[in-house]
Parts: structure tokens; sequence; C-alpha cells
């Protein structure tokens, strides 16, 4: 998302909904530039498709908001994430917890997620798909007694992804190291601990401008370095 130029912000600030840990919104003055907002949750599976779901509203429900918006953003997020063509050839035979696991470290989604895309694609009946949820409601983890709806087994294959594209665009455009202060000011004055918060959502950019311009120095401090000219 970030490679098409969509800022996300991992900070924790309010939600529109308590029961949301993300939302989008087209900022601007033309309401033409996308923002996705998520709470900085300790859940890999949680953030990548709370994400994925606010793209969904970006892509389908700019200026218009049918009733069906969230499931169908739902659906959105489960195919970006998992491709209907895939999920049907690798979808097993039986499907139990224990063999969608594979899947769900393989295309990094929750098992809840995996059981509702089976069930939209007609791979899931629904009988199948509530016996299911019900067992993530009723299976608990042996060593914290938190069921599997709660925190699912493979919690820890990965760390929650964070953004980086703000930190960066900071670094390419301005040559400075991002700081709260620097983005209060480019941002009209916003209050520099919501500045603060919205640089500890971001991975550390690289630093181009410093590094590039570090290979020049070395280049011209190289003593066999021969200038060439163009003949007159």
């Amino acid at each position: 998302m970030e490679r098409a130029g969509i800022p996300i912000v991992v900070a924790d600030v309010g939600m529109p909904d308590a029961k949301h840990d993300a939302f989008s919104v087209w900022a601007g003055d033309f309401h033409d530039e996308p923002l996705i907002v998520a709470r900085p949750v300790n859940s890999w599976e949680r953030t990548r498709w709370s994400i994925a779901h606010e793209l969904g509203h970006l892509v389908m429900h700019h200026g218009i908001i049918p009733s069906d918006a969230e499931e169908e953003a739902n659906r959105f997020a489960n195919e970006f994430l998992f491709p209907s063509g895939a999920l049907e050839d690798e979808w097993p035979s039986a499907a139990t917890l224990s063999n969608l696991l594979p899947l769900k470290q393989r295309w990094h989604m929750s098992l809840s997620s995996l059981i509702m895309h089976g069930r939209h694609n007609g791979l899931l009946d629904e009988a199948r798909a509530t016996g299911l949820f019900k067992q993530l409601s009723a299976r608990r983890d042996p060593h914290t007694q938190v069921t599997w709806k709660v925190q699912e087994p493979g919690w820890n294959y990965f760390s929650p992804e964070r953004p980086r594209l703000i930190a960066v665009m900071v670094e390419r455009g301005l040559e400075e190291q991002p700081s709260a202060r620097l983005l209060s000011s480019i941002s009209g004055n916003w209050a520099e601990d919501l500045m603060q918060e919205v640089l500890n959502g971001q991975r550390p950019a690289p630093a181009v401008a410093r590094a590039e311009r570090h290979r020049v120095r070395e280049v011209e401090s190289l003593s066999n370095v021969i200038e060439l000219r163009r003949r007159a």
C-alpha cells in the first residue's frame, strides 16, 4: 500500500468506533489524499487485516457508503490478502483448525478470517463454519488459558508490521531526520505529542539523503579518481 502512495499511521489515537482497530479517510483540501490510521495492537493478524479492510473502504466507498459497506470491506480484505484462486487451490478437503494453521502462516491471515473467506467462497457450508467458530471460542492456550478466539495459535509467528512511508517522505523531501517538532511544523503546528505518536509507529527510514552525500564525499576523496574531460 505504501508503494502505491498511501500513508499509514500507527498511533494510539481515538477511533471513531471502539470496536475497530483502524479507520481510513480521504484527506486534503480536495479529499483526494488517502490515509489509513491504525491502533498499535500487538497482533500481526489484526494489524494486517484491519489495514486491508480500510483499503477496501478507500477503494470502494469514496463518496458513497452502501448499507453493506462493512461486509464489502471484509470480503475485500480477505481477497486482498489471500486471492480466491489460490484459496481454492490450497484449501484442505476437510477443513479443521489444525489443517488451516499452515494457511495462516503462509498467507499471514487469522484463522477466523480464513473461515470467513472459505465460507464466502463456498468452501465451507454455514454449519461447518459455525462449528469452527465455536471451536475457536472453546479451545484454550494450555499455558495462559486464553481462548483461541482472543489469541489464536501462531500469534507469535511474526511481529506486527509497521509502516515507514511518512518517515521516508520526510527524509527524502526535507533531507532531515524525522522528529516530532519537524512534523509539527510542516503539518500546521499539530501537537508535538501527537506527532511523536505518529513517529513511534513508523519503522526507521533509511537515511537516504545522508547516505547519498556520504557516498559522494567518499568518491571525491579517492586519490585515484581521474577526471575525464571532453576533447576541444
